[in-house]
């Protein structure tokens, strides 16, 4: 009996020297409340981001996941970290637009990109990063990360084909932010409501559109039964959520650790779009068989609502200088992808003034010469009639500059739309050799 034992406990330590250390459970264990509601695919992400963190960590890192309201409202959560009540978080920035305007453009700039790999080029190279980092710095909080459900849908009772289309109509907006400026400056009535209270307003028909989400989303709550028409890909809102840590506890983890999240983040954010993407195309084709319409704007119609978008940028860029710098931040950005042309917009806006004080001078010169013909030879006239050569010779110099800087101007377009050719043509040479798996969605509607 007691070489069994003896012989048992030599298979135990051999185990144990060829088996892996066991598992750190809970060495450090944080609280994190997320954006999103329980049952959601958004929340199903974010518990599934923080399971892969516990394994590979092998326990030495448990980040127990919370919905939203579990501690504090989504707009509540920095003052959650900044306090200590939770330790990380999944925010949605534009959340946070009444402790700093800034906080709306970092969120969500409307009309600005249209495709998530550009947000990311911005926040991840181009200072979007560094300025969210200014921003929750005064609650204490570090951002890891962000990820980004793509662009949005709008729901309509109505056909949304143009611009125009918005001109007159009352449309359900989250808050009294970015978005809610671009719609009114293009024509609607914007009204602020909760989510709770959206389909009662479309069936009442206290509103003609919806902006809530994804089509996915907006699948899930039913408004296509109403709202019959939508629009995908969307224009106004591309936004962005983040995962932040409490400055004091993410300094307390070593390098490796550190490493593991920053790059968990990333591959929960990669994982979260792919999903968002195919449940959009499933749900949209459901929504066509079940007789909604899609309305999708072509590159002219998406140019005309950035620059219409713009106007709401400018204004924004008043309430705060951290607002100016964000939105400068992400213009210089969209200048370089290629996406638009500020300094060419600037431009041309000084010329058309150029042109418009050069007309009432020739308005006058007209007039004047009007004047001369109509004034017999030997009745005086208010001026010399050298003078009228040497206004005209004045005034054709200007002109001459114009032109110059027309010509420089539309060379310049030109070069640029070559690159974008280019681009376009890379893009479908590789899409035709890496065709994504989708399903179809049916025809656009009429």
């Amino acid at each position: 009996m007691g070489k069994k034992i003896m012989l048992a406990f030599f298979i135990l330590c051999l185990l144990s020297l060829s088996s892996p250390p066991s598992p750190r459970a809970g060495e450090t264990t944080w609280k994190a409340q997320t954006w999103s509601e329980k049952g959601s695919l958004y929340y199903e992400a974010f518990v599934e981001f923080t399971d892969d963190i516990r394994k590979k960590t092998a326990g030495a890192l448990v980040i127990r996941p919370f919905p939203v309201g579990a501690f504090m409202r989504g707009s509540e959560m920095l003052d959650g970290l900044k306090h200590n009540i939770i330790q990380a978080a999944n925010n949605a920035p534009a959340y946070f637009v009444e402790k700093d305007p800034a906080f709306a453009p970092m969120g969500v700039l409307p009309g600005a990109w249209t495709e998530v790999s550009q947000l990311m080029t911005w926040f991840r190279d181009m200072g979007g990063k560094a300025l969210l980092t200014r921003l929750y710095a005064p609650y204490d909080a570090v951002p890891i990360g962000v990820q980004s459900f793509g662009m949005e849908s709008i729901s309509s009772r109505f056909p949304i084909r143009r611009m125009e289309d918005f001109k007159g109509r009352r449309i359900r907006v989250p808050d009294e932010g970015m978005v809610k400026t671009l719609f009114e400056k293009m024509g609607a009535r914007a009204v602020p409501l909760p989510e709770g209270d959206i389909l009662t307003a479309l069936e009442n028909q206290f509103v003609d559109m919806v902006d809530w989400g994804t089509p996915a989303m907006n699948y899930s709550k039913g408004f296509y039964k109403i709202a019959k028409h939508f629009n995908f890909p969307g224009f106004h809102s591309l936004g962005l959520t983040d995962f932040s840590v409490r400055k004091q506890d993410w300094e307390r983890l070593s390098p490796e650790i550190r490493a593991i999240v920053m790059d968990g983040v990333q591959v929960w954010g990669e994982k979260l779009l792919r999903r968002i993407n195919e449940e959009n195309y499933v749900k949209i084709g459901k929504m066509l068989g079940e007789g909604a319409f899609i309305h999708t704007w072509d590159s002219e119609e998406m140019d005309r609502a950035r620059e219409k978008a713009s106007e709401a940028w400018d204004e924004w860029a008043q309430k705060s200088p951290m607002s100016a710098k964000v939105i400068e931040s992400q213009k210089i950005c969209m200048e370089k992808l290629g996406l638009a042309r500020f300094s060419e917009m600037k431009r041309s806006r000084r010329l058309s003034d150029i042109h418009a004080g050069l007309k009432e001078a020739f308005r006058l010169y007209d007039d004047m010469m009007l004047e001369i013909s109509e004034t017999p030879p030997e009745s005086p006239l208010g001026f010399e009639r050298a003078d009228i050569g040497r206004l005209k010779a004045a005034l054709q110099k200007p002109l001459e500059a114009i032109r110059k800087i027309e010509k420089g101007m539309f060379e310049s377009i030109k070069n640029r739309l070559i690159l974008m050719d280019r681009g376009r043509e890379a893009e479908k040479t590789f899409q035709t050799q890496n065709p994504p798996a989708r399903p179809s969605i049916g025809q656009e509607a009429p």
